[in-house]
């Protein structure tokens, strides 16, 4: 976000996702001490557009279904079978550990003696 209160916004938006109407956005924004008339040139800019569509792009390139959505070493963090509250800071050490382990030595294909007189 261009005034400096990204995680403020994103906070709002996701505790008010029946609420995400133009006039809404501006009230968060206006809540939030920002710029009205700024935010919502940047809102309807076409960089901010071309942001946007190309995060939905890579999101779509990985897998992306919905958010939040947590994709760690390629591992979707799932909250069907995970909450964030209670799993999520252990999975991610455990995915930090599993990157940090080098490869397991590959044992090289065996090859076959050659034959003696």
């Amino acid at each position: 976000m261009k005034q400096g209160k990204y995680w403020d916004m994103e906070k709002i938006l996701f505790a008010n996702q029946e609420a995400l109407s133009d006039e809404d956005l501006t009230r968060y924004a206006e809540k939030l001490g920002l710029d009205a008339v700024k935010f919502n040139q940047d809102l309807r800019s076409d960089a901010t557009k071309e942001l946007v569509d190309v995060d939905v792009f890579l999101g779509e390139e990985v897998g992306v279904r919905y958010t939040p959505f947590v994709l760690i070493n390629g591992r979707v963090f799932d909250t069907t079978y995970f909450k964030y509250d209670r799993d999520l800071d252990e999975w991610i050490k455990t995915e930090a550990a599993l990157a940090k382990k080098p490869e397991a030595a590959k044992p090289e294909a065996s090859k076959p003696e050659a034959a003696k007189p």
